[in-house]
């Protein structure tokens, strides 16, 4: 994600699809003043994060017009506005409201934009599970999966115990769902997107307490790593091998730059993941990037079992990485962009943008990451 746009904190942006309704119906009104039959929903330009969306399939296939978007709109602002004015309703109470009706609001935001989390190039998903990867992508089956076993999947917990349970809380929606992907860079840390940790974010409703959105760093502490969640070839299903481990703290994080690096706690067992599934590193400050290389990206797309997909790097900028044959999906934010010539992680996938016919997805460079990381700089 642009660096200007990662500051649509995910909270914000809920609030401000709210008071914006009459911005959008300002836009409608202009369209059909110069002559267009229909607004689109692209006039609109709302943001959405690659995070994984609920009955994503279906919400894609289910068109919703911009004037419905606006109009529905509208009526949640209003809404909102009246229980915010409404001193009679306890604060805990109509903080409470308040959350629910913005949470609403992002499932209509979610269906309404679906299409732009579908980030395939082309016509078809290209990825390829990582176990069953026989090296038709050009990168070798031993590069990848010596890569990978570094790789994990977050997912929030199955249970917050009795932390919400107080007038005013709630624990939300998104228990036991898988939400991103990352790398370890250290035996206990772990790099990642920083929208895996935005409170409110699309749709989903995250844990609130005293009425109030958790802080990013609150969030974290809900979350596990899952390493190992992948195809076992030999019974086609989910590996028996899978190990968790606990996000014990949000050590870095910066919502401008869009990354995030966490700290984990050790398994039943007493290790550190590190110690069991080794480690990536990242690019220097001075490295240079070339048009002329081959990207790997090893990601949990949509929550789903590790895969790869690879291809070259399209053009890059000061702050981004550009890539338009690679494909990735809501649940592959955080995904380590790695330079097959050099094995180094060079960026953290954080954007989708591709379509069938045009487009690319990115992903925010690591030297920029190093201008500001003061853990990157120790390791």
């Amino acid at each position: 994600m642009r660096i200007q746009q990662t500051i649509l904190y995910g909270y914000l942006l809920l609030l401000m699809a709210c008071n914006n309704a009459s911005d959008h119906q300002e836009k409608a009104s202009a369209s059909t003043a110069a002559g267009h039959d229909t607004l689109s929903l692209t006039d609109l330009h709302i943001e959405r994060f690659p995070l994984p969306v609920k009955n994503f399939d279906s919400l894609k296939n289910s068109v919703i017009t911009a004037e419905d978007y606006i109009r529905t709109t509208a009526k949640y602002d209003s809404l909102i506005n009246a229980v915010e004015k409404d001193t009679t309703i306890p604060i805990l109470v109509r903080r409470r409201k308040i959350y629910t009706l913005r949470s609403e609001l992002g499932k209509l935001t979610d269906h309404a934009f679906a299409y732009k989390l579908e980030t395939i190039c082309g016509d078809v998903d290209h990825t390829v599970d990582i176990e069953i990867y026989q090296g038709e992508k050009g990168i070798p089956r031993d590069f990848v999966l010596d890569k990978g076993r570094s790789v994990g999947l977050i997912r929030w917990n199955n249970d917050f115990g009795t932390a919400f349970r107080s007038l005013g809380d709630d624990e939300g929606d998104v228990k036991g769902y898988s939400w991103g992907s990352g790398a370890l860079i250290s035996d206990d840390l772990f790099l990642t997107a920083g929208h895996c940790f935005y409170p409110m974010v699309n749709g989903w409703k995250t844990p609130i307490k005293n009425g109030k959105p958790l802080s990013s760093s609150e969030l974290a502490k809900y979350m596990n790593i899952v390493f190992n969640y992948e195809i076992d070839p030999g019974i086609r299903d989910i590996r028996k091998d899978t190990m968790s481990f606990p996000i014990i703290a949000l050590a870095e994080y910066d919502s401008t730059m869009d990354y995030a690096i966490v700290k984990l706690g050790k398994d039943r067992n007493g290790n550190l993941p590190g110690k069991v599934f080794g480690k990536l590193q990242v690019v220097g400050l001075n490295y240079q990037n070339k048009s002329s290389d081959t990207l790997c990206i090893i990601q949990h797309p949509q929550g789903k079992p590790k895969k790869i997909d690879s291809g070259p790097l399209y053009y890059f900028d000061d702050a981004h990485l550009y890539y338009n044959h690679i494909d990735t999906e809501g649940g592959s934010s955080g995904a380590p962009v790695i330079n097959f010539s050099s094995g180094l992680i060079e960026g953290i996938h954080v954007e989708g943008g591709c379509s069938r016919s045009s487009g690319s997805n990115e992903a925010v460079r690591i030297q920029l990451i190093r201008q500001r990381s003061k853990i990157l700089g120790n390791l």
